[in-house]
């Protein structure tokens, strides 16, 4: 089985085009549902949201420092999650999941040097914007003090 979840992930993972990664963003909702649903994905939940956030910035053209090939990984990866006849169709309740859960922790290796750096980028990002905020914040009430003793 897991030669063949390989195979089947290597061949999408080559198809995959700018407009489907554009197609599973409109999915999101679908994709993060069927992860929630199933037990054997529902511990890649968090890994599944680092991937649509990820796919999203790069789509966006917020974050383009990630090659081409790991969004395609991704974007094969999610697709395999909603695909309901994939290795073992997901109509069989529990095994029906456990290829996908495959499917996922294979991209995740594939992947995980540049999930690390994206998550670096993010954080970065987030203490930058808090930072400024806070400038922002000190500079008004410098302004707010000068103007008052203007008076």
């Amino acid at each position: 089985m897991k030669d063949d979840v390989k195979k089947m992930f290597d061949e999408e993972r080559s198809k995959i085009t700018r407009e489907d990664i554009k197609d599973l963003i409109n999915k999101e909702n679908k994709v993060i549902d069927r992860v929630k649903k199933y037990g054997p994905l529902v511990d890649y939940l968090e890994d599944v949201k680092t991937f649509y956030a990820l796919i999203k910035d790069y789509i966006n053209g917020e974050y383009t420092d990630v090659p081409w090939w790991t969004i395609a990984a991704i974007g094969a990866a999610l697709a395999y999650i909603i695909n309901p006849f994939d290795v073992i169709p997901d109509f069989i309740p529990v095994i029906g999941q456990i290829d996908d859960a495959a499917v996922l922790v294979l991209c995740l290796k594939m992947v995980k040097k540049d999930i690390e750096k994206y998550k670096e980028w993010k954080e970065y990002k987030r203490r930058s914007k808090k930072g400024a905020e806070e400038i922002v914040s000190f500079l008004s009430d410098v302004f707010r003090t000068f103007n008052n003793n203007k008076r």
